[in-house]
């Protein structure tokens, strides 16, 4: 178990708790959407205080085979290219892009 999540055991849920449907969709979805760019600003907002900040950042690398890879979505206000360039690991790719959406529309439907 990371820091994060001890964390979380330990101060209960992080702000962004009921709002994943603005943190979680495909980085690599070609061109630009409106809708998006509000969902990933309104979550890049609410990590703008969060004292899990650090460790949410921590929590967003992932190692699979063996080499570290950034998780998509928004993690500690930063969205997945910019956590890209400032960690120098690669995206994680393939059946990872295809997880998040599915635990993202899933959120998103419960939240209706």
């Amino acid at each position: 178990m990371n820091d994060f999540w001890k964390w979380r055991e330990l101060n209960g849920p992080a702000p962004c708790v009921g709002h994943l449907d603005l943190f979680f969709f495909h980085d690599d979805q070609p061109g630009f959407s409106p809708a998006r760019f509000r969902a990933k600003e309104a979550a890049k907002a609410i990590c703008r205080d969060c004292p899990a900040r650090r460790l949410c950042f921590d929590a967003s690398i992932v190692t699979i085979d063996g080499e570290q890879r950034v998780e998509p979505g928004i993690w500690a206000g930063l969205d997945q290219v910019e956590r890209c360039k400032r960690t120098g690991h690669p995206p994680v790719a393939g059946t990872g892009h295809k997880y998040t959406y599915m635990v993202a529309q899933k959120t998103r439907r419960n939240l209706r």
